[in-house]
């Protein structure tokens, strides 16, 4: 793990346990989504944020008035102390990374699954809640992906696991078999061809 993702981790863990502690997981995770949303999308508050010589109490000031009373107080006080460190760029993988503590806190599992077609909503509910029972978890959250080159079937990842149950797999499984697997003598004619 590279000294960013470690610096990324260790802000967005204590976050999201202390607002976990305090049953404001769900409001802090919105309010910091909401704040990494405003500033990629309005660039104005986003220079004033990035600048190393701007104090910190005038970036609060300015992403306050941008977003109001919405935001709860521990979020301004989360942003307040990355702008005090000088962390400023990573606020926006600290809001991503408190989403993943928060699902881990909540025992959501993240689940990527590829499809050779897009699923119907019903599939993927039903996707979830077998998904949630296999995994033993309190819930999941899918990250679906088209892939055509699957030909069939899907591939899910959850973690270190990774289950694998597309057609393409199966016709590599099915080529190394004939590849590997004994060839019966050929009978031959007197003329020399096969028969």
């Amino acid at each position: 793990m590279t000294g960013r993702r470690i610096l990324v981790r260790r802000y967005a863990l204590a976050l999201a346990e202390l607002a976990s502690e305090r049953g404001l997981l769900d409001e802090v995770e919105r309010g910091l989504s909401r704040v990494a949303r405003r500033l990629q999308e309005d660039a104005a508050l986003r220079r004033l944020w990035l600048e190393g010589h701007v104090e910190a109490e005038r970036k609060l000031t300015a992403i306050r008035e941008a977003l109001g009373d919405d935001v709860p107080e521990m979020v301004y006080g989360f942003l307040r102390v990355v702008a005090q460190k000088g962390r400023e760029g990573l606020l926006s993988a600290m809001a991503e990374q408190v989403q993943v503590e928060a699902d881990r806190l909540r025992d959501v599992v993240r689940v990527e699954v590829e499809t050779a077609v897009p699923l119907t909503p019903d599939q993927e509910q039903m996707l979830s809640q077998r998904l949630r029972d296999f995994l033993g978890a309190s819930g999941v959250r899918l990250s679906v992906r088209v892939n055509p080159d699957l030909i069939g079937g899907l591939v899910v990842r959850a973690g270190d696991l990774r289950l694998d149950g597309s057609l393409s797999r199966q016709l590599w499984r099915l080529r190394d078999r004939l590849r590997t697997a004994p060839m019966p003598p050929m009978a031959v004619s007197a003329d020399g061809k096969a028969g």
